[in-house]
């Protein structure tokens, strides 16, 4: 059933293990790679090569408790198991924890983790026969409990464990029990049965009920889609020219942009120059930073003020009662900024498993604290873990004569297209060639809006005198993945630098639509794959990301994110946030507004700032 199951501390040092498969326990030290080194430890499970870690930590003595099992296995009672271990094995040896001296210390805790085990076992044994058990163990903590009962509904009866128990099971459930005599104070009672048999019929349903919907999530609700209008993917049109909507008459009007209109498509001093790297993209958020830097410096002299009385205050040990309310009240901003209720909870969760058994001053508040951690764990998510510098594999690229792919992907009206066209013009602005690759040849009038975008893109080009652009379609109706690869060849033969894929918006949870992303992505050798996500997404974001990260297949993964619309949200920027706890890809490029030049990269500082504020 169970893999490993090991106590180490954060500096490495192994107190003790059982390792029950040895071909499966180096999966350990990837988790502590992936989980502590790269900074992701807001999270309480990890998942690889079909094992599942899951782990609690111990602040006070700064302890990890991991356990590895099966990811097909049914087990019930893990958090309850791993909780329980971890306060009986701090209670066992607190005299050696408190030394901290484990390396000189030795700790024998096979014969009490083995009694542990058969409680263990014995459990999940009796739920998968459906019956509802209480045990408590030698702390008198309960193990289980059904939640429409009290402990004086549990008494110790040896009729009863004889009548509920099936006599084909009876051996083997009592074979289990364990029979150490420090153990002896371990009861396991079973409920009643009422002697109606159609009452007992129905509380026995609704028990079993209750018992398979412990660990299912809530589904998800979806929010239903808007029709959406042109304005919200094209950077272009307004009310003020709604005639350029009309595409069924084939007009010089329709497709020509206007001369005076291309102004103010761009705006000044929203790319920097850099002599090494060509024109760079600034972070978002950078003019509010920097008007922040003077209240942040007087902060910093009353912080440093106060430590002095801090220093001096007595210690108190935090428990769990008294992070509940702060943590409530945090719960509650995170979902109000747009974070996903699973990502929220998930937070939650690790700033509390993080604080409990902490000492802290009594002049410290647990609002400022919760907070602080909170953070901290924010920012841990929003640092990526790698970085991608896309004008240096771009020119890679170019010196190997070949163009560069990128192909965007997305739901319906997320802003694939305009997003796109910026990223096009910041190419532009670095003197690269560029082929955009009109792929979505589902939607009616996507071509058509390319149209207009390369229009003006060329003609921005052709005014700054930098870089080229052409748009390469092949009509309506055809395959994606044909018309990606033909305007790859296209492209190397006349030795253009980028090949920007446009595909066609799709519903993530329909297989039937998902699937050729895998053939566009994978025939093509595709070197990057952005997905365009809306700030507005919200909840539903989540599955969003997972589903198209899937559906590239086990070959190529997504590489970044865009996310749209962020003018639109105010601080309610929790998506970003939701994008990245879900799949720990990086979010690459934001964009707030309506001109080529509205584009800018993560500001982790600011984010953080919008969501505690």
């Amino acid at each position: 059933m169970l893999t490993l199951f090991t106590i180490f501390n954060k500096g490495g040092i192994v107190l003790w293990e059982r390792c029950f498969d040895p071909l499966f326990c180096n999966i350990i030290n990837n988790f502590i790679h992936d989980i502590f080194v790269e900074e992701q430890s807001s999270k309480t499970i990890y998942v690889k090569d079909n094992l599942v870690v899951k782990w609690t930590l111990s602040n006070e003595y700064d302890l990890i408790f991991a356990i590895v099992y099966s990811e097909f296995a049914q087990i019930i009672y893990i958090d309850e198991f791993l909780e329980s271990t971890k306060k009986f094995f701090c209670e066992l040896y607190y005299e050696k924890l408190q030394e901290k001296c484990f390396l000189e210390k030795n700790f024998s805790f096979d014969s009490h983790f083995d009694v542990r085990i058969k409680e263990f076992e014995f459990l999940n044994v009796c739920l998968q026969q459906k019956y509802y058990i209480l045990v408590i163990n030698e702390l008198g903590k309960k193990f289980f409990l059904n939640e429409n009962t009290s402990s004086q509904d549990f008494e110790l009866d040896k009729d009863i464990l004889d009548d509920d128990i099936p006599k084909t099971l009876k051996s083997d459930l009592e074979s289990q029990l364990p029979e150490t005599p420090q153990f002896s104070e371990t009861n396991v009672s079973f409920l009643k049965k009422d002697r109606n048999k159609r009452n007992s019929n129905k509380k026995l349903k609704k028990n079993i009920t209750k018992v398979n919907n412990l660990n299912n999530d809530e589904p998800i609700k979806k929010n239903k889609k808007l029709m959406r209008k042109w304005e919200d993917d094209s950077i272009l049109c307004n009310s003020d020219k709604a005639d350029f909507l009309d595409y069924s008459v084939h007009s010089e009007k329709s497709s020509a942009p206007v001369q005076n209109d291309i102004v103010r498509l761009t705006q000044e001093n929203c790319m920097s120059k850099d002599l090494q790297n060509g024109f760079t993209i600034r972070e978002f958020g950078d003019d509010l930073q920097k008007s922040d830097k003077k209240g942040e410096s007087s902060k910093e002299i009353h912080t440093g003020m106060f430590s002095i009385f801090t220093n001096l205050a007595k210690k108190r040990i935090l428990s769990l009662n008294d992070l509940t309310p702060a943590l409530t009240k945090m719960n509650e901003l995170l979902l109000k900024k747009n974070i996903a209720k699973e990502v929220a909870d998930s937070l939650c969760e690790s700033v509390q498993n993080s604080l409990v058994g902490k000492n802290i001053s009594t002049f410290q508040s647990i609002q400022s604290i919760v907070k602080t951690t909170m953070e901290s764990s924010l920012k841990q998510i929003l640092t990526p873990s790698m970085s991608i510098d896309l004008l240096k594999e771009i020119n890679f690229s170019k010196s190997q004569k070949r163009p560069y792919t990128i192909s965007f992907v997305g739901v319906n009206g997320v802003g694939k297209s305009t997003s796109l066209s910026k990223i096009a013009f910041w190419l532009l602005k670095n003197h690269f060639k560029i082929v955009i690759a009109a792929c979505d040849t589902f939607r009616s009038g996507a071509i058509e809006q390319l149209q207009v975008h390369v229009k003006n893109l060329q003609q921005l080009s052709e005014k700054e005198k930098c870089g080229k652009i052409e748009l390469f379609e092949k009509g309506y109706g055809k395959d994606a993945s044909l018309v990606a690869g033909n305007a790859i060849l296209y492209a190397k033969k006349k030795e253009f630098d980028i090949v920007l894929i446009d595909t066609s918006g799709r519903r993530h949870n329909d297989p039937r639509l998902m699937s050729p992303l895998e053939k566009l992505v994978n025939a093509n050798n595709i070197d990057r794959v952005f997905q365009v996500a809306e700030a507005l997404a919200g909840t539903d974001v989540v599955a969003q990301a997972k589903n198209f990260n899937n559906a590239l297949g086990y070959k190529k993964k997504l590489d970044g994110f865009i996310i749209s619309k962020v003018d639109t949200v105010g601080n309610a920027v929790g998506t970003i946030v939701s994008i990245i706890w879900a799949t720990g890809i990086p979010i690459l490029f934001i964009g707030n507004g309506q001109t080529y030049t509205d584009i800018r990269i993560l500001s982790v500082s600011w984010v953080v700032k919008m969501l505690m504020s």
